[in-house]
């Protein structure tokens, strides 16, 4: 048996970058909803990381030419 306690993953920083516009329910600048928003405090790692990802997935949508390697 191993007596290793397993460390819990650190939540994901903020995604937030400073740009807190909203257009609808929508900030532009992280990707986030208002609810999402507001919610990130009190959310679990999980939660943070489904917000994240959803947020990152948006942001594909939104701004794909943020999304592009610039190759020289």
């Amino acid at each position: 048996m191993s007596s290793e306690v397993p460390i819990p993953p650190e939540p994901p920083a903020s995604p937030c970058v400073g740009v807190c516009q909203l257009q609808g329910r929508l900030c532009i600048g992280c990707g986030r909803e208002i609810g999402e928003i507001a919610e990130w405090g009190s959310a679990s790692p999980g939660r943070k990381n489904q917000i994240v990802a959803a947020a990152r997935q948006r942001l594909a949508i939104i701004q794909p030419s943020t999304n592009r390697s610039i190759s020289s």
